[in-house]
């Protein structure tokens, strides 16, 4: 028989995997104010950035979860 939950908590959002690209929009942004824009090198970090956001909120998610039942 399946316990009612009654709290749960999931350990972390997927905000995280946005972090990369973020952080690389507004490194492209100041690039452009003080010359030309590494495009590849911008896309490169924004992609590792999200694939290491990903990985770091899978982990949270299955580690620190929390699901209170009766």
């Amino acid at each position: 028989m399946t316990q009612p939950v009654l709290y749960t908590e999931p350990g972390s959002t997927w905000w995280p995997v946005l972090w990369g690209p973020i952080f690389a929009v507004v490194g492209a942004l100041v690039e452009w104010t003080t010359g030309p824009v590494h495009t590849l090198g911008w896309t490169l970090v924004a992609v590792a950035g999200a694939g290491a956001g990903a990985v770091w909120a899978q982990g949270r998610r299955r580690v620190c979860s929390v699901e209170l039942t009766l």
